[in-house]
């Protein structure tokens, strides 16, 4: 129990104790009246304390609601860009498996020439050989065939 109220309560017991019940009942309505003071005052301080806590809390709610409004829109801000990127991610996704094919295929297309030109290398090479062989068997055949005309005349 809070000391303010403690002193008239005592006052109130000792008046049955006491002759003088006029100046006991004096002191108790002094007592009662600073009793009165005294919770006007506790009063008067709670609803200030409390008015001061309400402003308070109104002005943290205020910027709550502020962030959680800055927040909606940056997380709407982010999740249209994040679609956007997606998208953006697909197609740079298409773009590359499009050109992996095309480097396989330009891959397949180089190593089909390569071949090719390898083959007309061996190709060339006994061609020429067999052009070669060819002509040393046609100048021995001229030769033969002067040595014989030679002969002959």
């Amino acid at each position: 129990m809070n000391k303010a109220f403690m002193t008239p309560l005592a006052a109130l017991a000792q008046i049955t104790q006491e002759d003088d019940a006029a100046g006991a009942a004096e002191r108790l309505a002094q007592l009662l009246q600073t009793l009165r003071t005294v919770v006007e005052e506790a009063w008067s301080s709670y609803t200030a304390e409390n008015t001061n806590a309400l402003a308070l809390f109104t002005q943290q709610k205020d910027l709550y609601l502020a962030s959680q409004s800055r927040l909606d829109a940056s997380k709407g801000r982010l999740t249209t860009k994040a679609e956007n990127l997606q998208g953006v991610i697909s197609v740079q996704t298409a773009v590359a498996q499009a050109a992996t094919n095309k480097k396989q295929r330009n891959q397949t297309l180089w190593d089909d020439a390569a071949d090719l030109c390898h083959s007309f290398d061996v190709e060339y090479e006994a061609v020429t050989a067999g052009r070669r062989q060819e002509l040393v068997l046609v100048q021995e055949l001229e030769r033969l065939a002067e040595r014989r005309a030679a002969e002959q005349q």
